[in-house]
C-alpha cells in the first residue's frame, strides 16, 4: 500500500529543486513542452515556479540583464514576456543548469 502524501505539495516541489538536478531539469523540460505545445499559461506558471524554486528572480535578473521586477512582471500569472526576454531566460537557465536543451519532432 502506498504511503499518502503529507505536508504542502509545493514545498515538497521546492525542496526536490534544491536537491535534485535531475528533477529541476525534468520540470525544465516540461515548461519547454508546455510552451512549444501552445498550453502558454501551465508553461509561464511552471517557469515561474522553477525560477522562485531554483535561482530566484534577482540572480536571473544579473544573468539576463532583465531587472527582476521586470522579470517578476512578465513571468507573473498575467505576464506576457518578449520571444527576446523569454529565450534569454531560457538560455540563462540553461546555462546555469549546464544543459542544452533539443528539440525532437515527434509524430502527432
Amino acid at each position: 500500500m502506498k504511503k499518502p502524501l503529507t505536508g504542502d505539495f509545493n514545498e515538497l516541489v521546492r525542496e526536490n529543486m534544491k536537491r535534485d538536478p535531475e528533477f529541476r531539469q525534468a520540470m525544465l523540460l516540461e515548461t519547454m513542452n508546455c510552451f512549444l505545445q501552445g498550453d502558454i499559461e501551465k508553461g509561464n506558471s511552471l517557469f515561474r515556479n522553477y525560477i522562485v524554486d531554483d535561482m530566484g528572480y534577482k540572480a536571473l535578473g544579473k544573468k539576463t540583464g532583465i531587472h527582476e521586477k521586470s522579470l517578476n512582471r512578465m513571468f507573473g500569472p498575467k505576464g506576457n514576456p518578449t520571444t527576446k526576454n523569454l529565450l534569454k531566460a531560457i538560455n540563462a537557465i540553461t546555462v546555469y543548469e549546464g544543459i542544452k536543451l533539443k528539440v525532437v519532432a515527434e509524430k502527432a
